[in-house]
Order: C-alpha cells, then structure tokens, then sequence
C-alpha cells in the first residue's frame, strides 16, 4: 500500500485507496479498508463514445493569428525556448474557416438540451484581427439564435482601444488580460520588441476600461499571471492585494512552463527561496481562513488550490482517463483550421480540421494511448489519485512520454498541500 506519512506522523494518506486520516487508526483502517474502496471506471474509448461526448462540447476557441505585437521572453510561441511549439507567424485565421466550424459545431451540438456555449479568442495577440474577431462574433449570434452564448478573449491589452472596449461591453465580452504583477515584475518579461515593457499602456487601458463601466470591468475583466521564479514574489501578491485598479477582480495564477525548455537555462534561479515565500504567503492566507478574514481575490485563487485538493480527497470514483477531458470541454482551432484538444496541447496531437470535421479515428487513438500510458506509467505513484495531470504534461512528438521533473514537482507540492488541507480541515476552514 502507497503511504505519505504527514505532520510529523500524525497523519498518514494511503494512495491505494486515496485516503487520509489519523495515523491513531491506521491499524484499524487497513483492516478495514476495503469499505473505501476505489471506484475504478474502465472508459471505453470507441468513436460512439467520443461522438455522445462531443454533443455536449462546452467551449470552441479560435487562434485568431499566430502573430503578436510583443515579444514576452517566456512565450512558448516565439521566446525560441519550446521546442514542441509553433513559432510566431503572420499566419490568421479566415472569417470563412471560423464560419465553417461554427456551422458544424452548431449541428453537433444543436439538438442538446443546454443551450450555454462560449467562443473564445486567442493568439498570438487576437486584437491584431479585431475586424475578424467582429465577423465570427456577428456570425455565431445569427447562427446560435435563442442559445446563451459568452464570448472570450484573451489578450496582451495594449490594443484595448476605447472603440474596441466599447465593442467589448456592448457584447458582454470576458476579457482575460496578460498582467504579471507590479512594473518591474511584469516588464521584465512582458516587452514590445525592442525591450521596451508594456505595463504604463496596459494599465492605461485598464483604467479606461473602468471609467467607462465600471460594473463591467469588475465583473468581465479578469487577469491572468505568469509568474517566473527569478523575479520577486513580492511584486505578485503585494501588487494585487494592494493596486486599486486590479485588487477586486479575478486572477488565474500559473508559472512560466518549465516543461521541456530551455527557459529557466537563462539565468541561476534559487527555487528555494521563492518556495520559502510562497508556503509563508499561503501560511498567512491559511491564518486569515481561520480567524475569518476576507481573502484577496490573489489569495482566494491561492486558496482555491487546497479546496480543490480537499475535494479530490473525498472523491470514490475515477475515470481511466484521470483528470484528462474526453473531447467535451474545450476545442481549439488553429489559424490554419486544424482542430486540437486546447489552446495548451502543441500542435502534434490534431483532432481534425474545418474542412473535414473531427477525426474520430485520431481522437480514439490519443484518447486510448492515453489511458494505456496513464495505466502503465502512473498507477504505482503514491499521489495517484491526486495528481494535476492531462495530456498536456505528457505530449511529445504526437506519443505521450514520461515527464519526470513534472512528476517530482507533483510529488513535491502535493504531499506539502496535505499538510496545509489537515491545517485547514482542523478548523473548518473548508467549509
């Protein structure tokens, strides 16, 4: 049996059957552990199944154009630093293809009960194409009549305009906005091609956009950080608890891939010190859960990482396919028309294209490779059950491989989140 013993023993998690409890029972538990059995589903990977799946497709995003504006120094289109990406091209979509895939989108999905579905837009910068970003907007509301429909873009801001923020609040846009923290944080990386940082113009527009409907900026604008380890820490969760232009929205946080790249190679980095002022920001968030204090909206996205944790623990039951979508979350388009998985998997793994519609040969084919990888690589770890993983993690040159310093990362931080769930669990913190 798997065991991560935790607390200072106090605590043991036993992978085999994804349970954590006090070590005082654990005899006890092994006896009688098998009332906790795991709920294993062996999915079956067949093109009936994969077409029932994609009637319930949840989200179409369109790579506008693989070209941009800036030159950040971690983008893994055009740093030179990924290998198994695309690089930066003039390449666009056309209003034509986007049509086309709108109108065999809406015939798969038509007939389903729900009538929710989001566009979204991507790049490169997606605002270079702002009158194509227009077209496939117009077009989905003519061919989607009577269905809620949310239309997302995400973007660099620095060509948020005030006639295209216009546009934006007119057709209820959610915009996701590319901010790293304070300016030294975020123009150290975030840079036009000449070096110059893009911080003073986005902030610009930021507060345009807050001028002009200040109920939508809060509610339609979000941020999304890209942390790399060799900048301040401080210049993320001080910046966004404290800035008054962006402390009451949302944020995604993530790190700079660290994935199959030459990136981190550019300069020493001391991991440890930022891991050390990390788990002492989450410590103090940990703290104001307890004595019931309202959380940042950077420390509830920090936070949330635990309860999701929290959540995996109490789960039963587990799909072979373990955290990987099965075709019916999201579905990226390529300026070229190809179809892949998300706007996160490389380019190696197609679904189809405009033309011909899905492949579902290809699909059954990834999808079972990568059950039977999961299955051969992963079923022996200790975090099985807990694991962050999908496709993405594991995609090499159209095979899935193994992908140690991911697995060491998991392995690292989840068995420190346990830590801080029993913390939280303590005082009913989670609930």
């Amino acid at each position: 049996m798997q065991k991560i013993y935790l607390d200072n023993g106090e605590y043991v998690y036993h992978g085999d059957s994804n349970t954590l409890l006090n070590s005082q029972i654990r005899d006890l538990y092994e006896k009688e552990c098998r009332k906790r059995e795991i709920n294993k589903i062996k999915l079956i990977v067949d093109k009936k199944k994969i077409t029932d799946n994609l009637k319930y497709l949840k989200q179409v995003t369109f790579e506008i154009t693989q070209d941009c504006n800036m030159k950040c120094k971690y983008c893994i289109y055009s740093s030179g630093e990924y290998n198994r990406w695309r690089k930066e091209s003039p390449a666009f979509i056309s209003a034509e293809t986007a049509r086309r895939v709108i109108d065999y989108l809406r015939k798969i999905i038509g007939q389903r009960e729900s009538k929710k579905f989001t566009v979204g837009f991507f790049g490169g910068e997606p605002l270079l194409r702002f009158n194509v970003i227009k077209e496939i907007t117009d077009y989905t509301r003519e061919v989607f009549q009577g269905w809620d429909i949310l239309f997302t873009i995400t973007t660099n801001g620095v060509l948020l305009t005030k006639p295209i923020t216009r546009y934006f609040i007119d057709n209820k846009f959610s915009i996701f906005a590319s901010l790293d923290g304070n300016q030294p944080n975020h123009d150290a990386k975030r840079t036009y091609p000449d070096g110059k940082g893009s911080f003073k113009t986005l902030m610009k527009n930021l507060s345009n956009i807050k001028e002009m409907d200040r109920e939508y900026y809060i509610n339609n604008v979000s941020f999304s950080i890209v942390y790399s380890k060799d900048l301040p820490w401080e210049g993320v969760l001080d910046f966004f608890k404290n800035e008054e232009l962006v402390k009451e929205n949302d944020v995604s946080f993530n790190f700079v891939n660290s994935l199959d790249t030459t990136y981190y190679e550019n300069f020493l980095v001391d991991t440890s010190i930022f891991e050390t002022k990390f788990n002492t920001s989450l410590k103090a968030i940990i703290e104001k859960k307890k004595n019931r204090e309202e959380l940042s909206s950077i420390e509830r996205n920090i936070f949330a990482k635990l309860s999701v944790l929290n959540e995996m623990l109490q789960r039963r039951t587990f799909s072979s396919l373990m955290g990987a979508c099965f075709f019916n979350s999201k579905l990226f388009v390529d300026a070229a028309g190809k179809f892949h998985i998300c706007e996160k998997m490389n380019d190696k793994f197609p679904l189809g294209d405009s033309e011909n519609g899905f492949n579902l040969a290809a699909m059954k084919r990834i999808a079972s490779q990568y059950v039977q990888f999961m299955e051969s690589k992963c079923v022996d770890c200790s975090v099985y059950y807990l694991c962050q993983r999908c496709y993405i993690h594991f995609a090499g040159d159209g095979e899935f491989k193994m992908n140690s310093q991911f697995c060491r990362n998991q392995q690292t931080s989840i068995k420190r989140m346990i830590e801080d769930v029993i913390t939280v669990n303590r005082f009913g913190g989670f609930e």
